[in-house]
């Protein structure tokens, strides 16, 4: 199973799998397949969902993926956690959306616990320096056009602090201490 933020991007990530396939030979007869689902037939099938909550539970998938993960919901995200219980894997995939969501807090050590966080998942972080198909010449073009917060983000893999936020994520997690004394007197 796999998911994307929008039905758009899920009918294409269906698509590039079709056409994977296509490219490697066809080595499987599809026995059905739409925008949005292939099956081959040996049983194995894809189906390529948008962010919606609704009627994604009950499957027991082998290997679910979520695609452009930072903007996929939290919500879809608590849904599909239940289908690893019988032993599917996770893999998502993304560039940072701001601090923000489920995805950040997978990365954000503070915020999680660098402990929990090597446990249950295993990461990389591949940069767009890293690239050999992005040139020098295109990231300096990006730099200047989008600025250097946008870039940063899609380019280098930084969480950002999200668009429009009043007050740093750093600033936040700051005033959740008990290291003072109550404004008000009492008990």
């Amino acid at each position: 199973m796999v998911f994307s933020p929008t039905k758009r991007q899920s009918q294409e990530f269906a698509r590039a799998v079709r056409q994977a396939d296509k490219a490697i030979g066809m080595p499987l007869k599809r026995i059905s397949e739409n925008q949005s689902e292939v099956e081959w037939e040996n049983g194995s099938r894809l189906m390529s969902m948008p962010d919606r909550q609704t009627g994604v539970v009950g499957f027991t998938p082998t290997l679910i993926v979520i695609d452009e993960a930072s903007r996929v919901s939290d919500l879809l995200y608590m849904s599909v956690r239940p289908m690893l219980a019988l032993g599917a894997e996770l893999l998502v995939t993304s560039t940072p959306f701001g601090k923000r969501g489920w995805f950040f807090d997978i990365w954000d050590s503070e915020g999680r616990g660098a402990k929990d966080r090597l446990k249950n998942f295993a990461w990389w972080k591949v940069t767009a320096e890293s690239c050999p198909r992005i040139t020098a010449e295109f990231l300096a073009e990006e730099l200047a056009e989008i600025g250097p917060r946008w870039f940063k983000q899609e380019w280098l893999c930084d969480f950002s602090d999200t668009v429009g936020s009043v007050f740093s994520k750093s600033v936040i997690d700051r005033a959740f201490t008990g290291d003072f004394e109550p404004l008000f007197g009492g008990g």
